[in-house]
């Protein structure tokens, strides 16, 4: 039993590491939260109450966030480009390795035919919509 809670202690622990490795910030805090309350568990089970009420309060914290995350509210807006605008030159070169890891057949080269729409977050650009119109519908 005492190796059996030794690892949980220590799953707790690892999760919390890796949380902190976490580019998404829900991610984050969502993993903080599962190593936070096996710490909780594990702390009081062996009267380390320092470490529970740190812990509790951690989960709290990440808890509260994720609301608030939850609760933000996003306004998009866009702009349709020219296929020589700067800005979308920019954002390809910027992003092209995560645009080739999910889109291989992408092709930077935009047909002449395409239609380009810059998605934007406040002013941050956020996107880059490409489509073609082709018997009136967009594809």
């Amino acid at each position: 039993m005492d190796l059996f809670l030794e690892i949980f202690g220590y799953c707790g622990t690892v999760l919390v590491l890796i949380s902190m490795m976490m580019s998404s910030v829900v991610k984050l805090r969502v993993f903080n939260i599962m190593g936070a309350v096996i710490c909780i568990i594990y702390s009081a089970i062996g009267g380390a109450w320092p470490v529970v009420a740190l812990n509790v309060g951690l989960t709290i914290i990440n808890a509260v966030q994720l609301i608030r995350l939850g609760n933000t509210k996003v306004t998009y807006t866009h702009e349709k480009l020219g296929h020589e605008e700067v800005g979308l030159a920019h954002f390809f070169q910027h992003y092209h390795k995560d645009i080739g890891d999910h889109f291989p057949e992408f092709s930077f080269q935009l047909d002449p035919d395409a239609v380009v729409y810059m998605v934007y977050v406040g002013a941050d650009p956020a996107g880059v919509f490409v489509g073609k119109k082709q018997d009136k519908q967009m594809i």
